[in-house]
């Protein structure tokens, strides 16, 4: 079990996702949820992409993906390691429709 302590240093984590597929189903399901007037304000605070970085042990440390939460993960970077100068990749979430991909 989780104390106090570790929930809050839980929180300072990043929020990631072990795959793409995992991320985007994520994605599909808090957009979906939503009346369609609040989907544009989702896509407004969570962006309309989805950030693929490749991690290696040397960058951080994390907990186990949770396979009943999509592969969640969080993860702490260590402080020289600048995520943000890693090569990212984005995919796009929603297609030239604005519909989102499958």
């Amino acid at each position: 079990m989780l104390d106090y302590s570790d929930k809050m240093c839980m929180a300072y984590g990043l929020s990631m996702f072990d795959t793409l597929s995992n991320s985007l189903s994520k994605y599909k399901k808090e957009y979906n949820k939503r009346r369609p007037h609040q989907r544009e304000q989702f896509k407004e605070d969570k962006g309309r992409n989805i950030s693929l970085v490749k991690l290696k042990k040397q960058d951080g440390i994390s907990d186990v993906p949770n396979i009943n939460n999509y592969g969640h993960f969080t993860f702490h970077e260590y402080s020289h390691i600048n995520l943000d100068k890693k090569d990212l990749t984005l995919y796009n979430v929603f297609n030239e429709n604005g519909e989102i991909k499958i």
